[in-house]
């Protein structure tokens, strides 16, 4: 008998309730009968494009199609709960049960929960537009000069009592100049900060379109696991993404399959499984270099230790190459961020591991063990730069003792990092190169 919580069951319980026969629903997303009868009876697995194409002709989520509803539910819950800054007694002890006795307000929180993400990266990508989009600096550059010259104007003919018609004249027309500057220049920045009236296309860039669609995939691509994955017909596929975005798709997916090849996942988990998360005793058993070892733990973490690992790579200038965040560790898009970062001790010191435990001051601020390592590339033949890359990888630090910093070994002692400086609570910090926000002095 064919089990009722399976992906094939459940695309057969939508084909249903959609009032499809399997020949139709095949047809639509172009495969074969008999392959779509394969799937509902799980003699065929399916991930990928070919279930998000069957989600999207089902009218219903993906996740739902892959882990059932009741599972997409009670992840979303169990999401929830880890963000409540409560006892664990207060907490209702089972999950499961209190959706299975509220279902509606259980759907209606995870609901609000993913209304309250999707707000909440709306604000930090307009906070770091606001410190680093040239364009709106100059929006408000305009707006700022346009108001600056109109209040010179009035004050000129509100102050002089006697002015020469030619010269009053003049003002006018200044007046009308500058207000007509001042009218297209709030216009723009509008544009800029009102996302119902700007275009949406024009407020992500390539990059946040990049890192929001492996953010949807949870950075793991089952079909490229193996060699038999086709990642030019995979990115053309993706027709919601812009060029420039299908183009760093391309090049994630061409290092994802090389990784998988060089470090399977099966490798990787039993040597995880038997001697912890230690990148350098994983690089030492798998024969592979630290960069790839980094690269499939931050990818496979979820899948083989049930915990989100984050993973910074940046270049010697502070560019951001790739971004996986962890809750608890903000990783900014742009340039200037934490100068304490391990990662920039590693790019001074290439080829040496650095591990050090984290603490991100700040509201949401974590605990975690990083690694920080940085990788030198070949010497060029020509008089080109050498390049060196950052990888900093971080784990949810779990096992650190109870109680106050203060009350703990100085070796034991997390190093306390910021975001920004713009953005950091910490005030004897010797890197600091401008005035926070939360200084008496801003």
């Amino acid at each position: 008998m064919v089990s009722e919580n399976t992906p094939g069951a459940r695309i057969r319980q939508a084909r249903l309730a959609a009032g499809l026969k399997q020949a139709e629903l095949a047809a639509r997303a172009g495969i074969s009968a008999p392959y779509l009868n394969l799937i509902e009876h799980d003699r065929r697995k399916i991930a990928g494009k070919l279930l998000i194409d069957l989600a999207k002709l089902l009218d219903v989520e993906a996740t739902l199609l892959s882990q059932g509803a009741e599972a997409a539910l009670i992840a979303g819950l169990n999401d929830i709960a880890a963000l409540l800054d409560v006892e664990a007694a207060v907490l209702p002890k089972d999950t499961a049960d209190f959706a299975a006795r509220f279902l509606p307000w259980a759907n209606r929180l995870v609901a609000l929960h993913g209304k309250y993400r999707e707000l909440e990266h709306m604000v930090n990508a307009m906070a770091d537009r606001l410190s680093h989009d040239p364009r709106l600096a100059d929006s408000l550059f305009e707006v700022l000069s346009a108001a600056t010259a109109i209040r010179s104007t009035s004050a000129i003919l509100a102050e002089t009592t006697n002015i020469e018609p030619e010269w009053q004249n003049r003002f006018h027309r200044n007046l009308n100049e500058d207000s007509r500057r001042l009218a297209a220049g709030a216009q723009a920045l509008v544009g800029f900060l009102d996302p119902e009236e700007a275009d949406q296309n024009n407020i992500l860039s390539p990059r946040e379109e990049f890192d929001g669609f492996l953010a949807a995939q949870r950075y793991y691509f089952e079909e490229f696991e193996e060699s038999g994955g086709d990642v030019t017909r995979y990115v053309d596929a993706c027709s919601q993404l812009s060029a420039q975005a299908q183009q760093l798709l391309r090049n994630y997916l061409e290092q994802y399959q090389k990784d998988a090849l060089a470090l399977p996942q099966t490798t990787l988990s039993r040597i995880l499984n038997e001697f912890g998360s230690d990148p350098v005793e994983a690089a030492r058993r798998s024969g592979q270099a630290l960069p790839v070892v980094m690269r499939r733990m931050a990818t496979l973490s979820a899948q083989i230790l049930n915990v989100e690992f984050g993973l910074l790579i940046c270049d010697a200038s502070g560019s951001v190459l790739f971004n996986k965040p962890v809750p608890g560790f903000k990783l900014p898009i742009s340039a200037g961020f934490c100068a304490i970062w391990p990662v920039f001790e590693a790019l001074q010191l290439p080829m040496r591991p650095i591990r050090l435990k984290l603490q991100q001051n700040g509201r949401e601020g974590g605990l975690f063990q990083s690694f920080s390592f940085a990788q030198l590339p070949e010497i060029p033949m020509s008089a080109d730069p050498v390049l060196p890359l950052g990888y900093m990888l971080l784990q949810p630090h779990e096992s650190l003792p109870q109680g106050s910093f203060a009350e703990m070994p100085h070796a034991q002692l997390p190093r306390e990092v910021g975001l920004t400086c713009r953005l950091c609570t910490r005030i004897d910090c010797s890197a600091r190169r401008e005035i926070s926000v939360f200084a008496e002095e801003f």
